[in-house]
């Protein structure tokens, strides 16, 4: 059997925080639940008709369900723990017996300590722990920051995200529907999220974050409100999901007020030849097939394409032109949505017959 240094010399270990690469991870695959509206058929459903499917037999769908799920879970299981840790490291790890109120007082006074006993607990007991010794303790420095977290509805959300977990990983392939999964991640899981991150221990940590989109729209702070203000306009929401998705996928570097492109080196790296490819891309699309060209809102490049297909007929005498408008995708950041989304007032394009065919 292989010791933990022979295992370390095939890898590298990292200071990457595995909490808010599980946070990426699950911000990535649901931003990524509208594009399941079109990639499996090049069809796109009608929002409005997937918002009321009972069932969304998608493998596409069911994937991304399953990362956002476990992934979400899998943050704030590590980030509840990390609170314990705060408190004291030996409220993390596992004891032979349960934990109460007296077990805390143990601890807290350190009669008992651990030098055995370092397997780390899950994620209900965990949550578990922080109530107690919220009971025990409410004026405790970490639990005075923490307490929005253990309020009963919040602490109703995370029971049922793990239970949402527990039931795909272990029970059996669950899923939620499709609206229901925007209603449960937009309207209690984002806010928590925001909430978690803007604590002072994690407000410097931006790896988990999307670039910021040219438009000035953030998609987390905007798909809260969208959910807050009913009817539920679950359109718009995929549409801020495909800009949160391809804001994570914007190649343009982005940087600080007070330091220039030059002074760190821009101009010769991915970001430049990446444009010089893109921007031939477009200019060949624009002279010979006469597409349209918008300025993108995630990354602010003017290689937004509107992509047609051609229905053009013909007989012995005549040419009967005609165009059906197929989508708008950006050659830089990926952005791309279809028919589906019809006010497109987001992405700065102001016409209600966009996707009409025409001659």
């Amino acid at each position: 059997m292989l010791s933990a240094n022979e295992k370390d010399k095939d890898g590298w270990i990292s200071n990457d925080s595995a909490a808010f690469l599980s946070l990426k991870t699950a911000l990535h695959a649901y931003f990524e639940t509208y594009r399941v509206s079109f990639e499996e058929s090049q069809n796109p459903i009608k929002i409005s008709k997937l918002a009321k499917l009972e069932k969304f037999d998608s493998d596409l769908y069911k994937s991304l369900y399953f990362t956002t799920i476990t992934h979400f879970q899998n943050f704030f299981e590590l980030i509840l723990k990390d609170f314990l840790r705060k408190i004291d490291e030996l409220f993390a790890v596992k004891w032979n017996e349960k934990f109460t109120a007296s077990l805390y007082r143990k601890i807290k006074s350190k009669e008992l300590c651990s030098d055995v006993f370092c397997q780390s607990i899950e994620f209900s007991e965990a949550l578990k722990r922080l109530k107690i010794i919220q009971k025990e303790n409410p004026k405790d420095d970490v639990i005075k920051k923490i307490e929005f977290l253990l309020v009963k509805e919040n602490d109703e959300t995370l029971d049922f995200l793990n239970d949402l977990r527990n039931r795909i990983w272990h029970r059996g392939l669950y899923y939620l529907f499709y609206p229901k999964l925007d209603c449960f991640i937009c309207g209690k899981i984002l806010p928590l999220v925001k909430q978690v991150t803007d604590l002072d221990w994690y407000s410097e940590n931006k790896e988990w974050i999307y670039k910021n989109l040219k438009c000035g729209v953030d998609p987390i702070a905007s798909l809260i409100n969208e959910i807050d203000n009913p009817p539920v306009n679950y359109e718009k929401i995929a549409l801020l999901k495909e800009m949160g998705r391809a804001a994570y996928h914007n190649p343009i570097i982005q940087i600080d007020d007070n330091c220039s492109i030059l002074e760190r080196g821009a101009k010769v790296n991915y970001n430049y030849e990446k444009m010089k490819f893109v921007n031939a891309k477009v200019e060949g699309a624009c002279n010979e097939l006469l597409l349209k060209v918008y300025d993108c809102p995630v990354c602010g490049q003017n290689t937004f394409l509107k992509y047609e297909l051609d229905d053009t007929s013909f007989d012995e005498n005549d040419c009967y032109p005609h165009y059906i408008p197929e989508k708008l995708k950006c050659e830089t950041c990926s952005f791309e949505i279809r028919s589906n989304i019809e006010d497109l007032s987001l992405c700065g394009i102001n016409c209600k017959n966009f996707w009409k065919d025409h001659d």
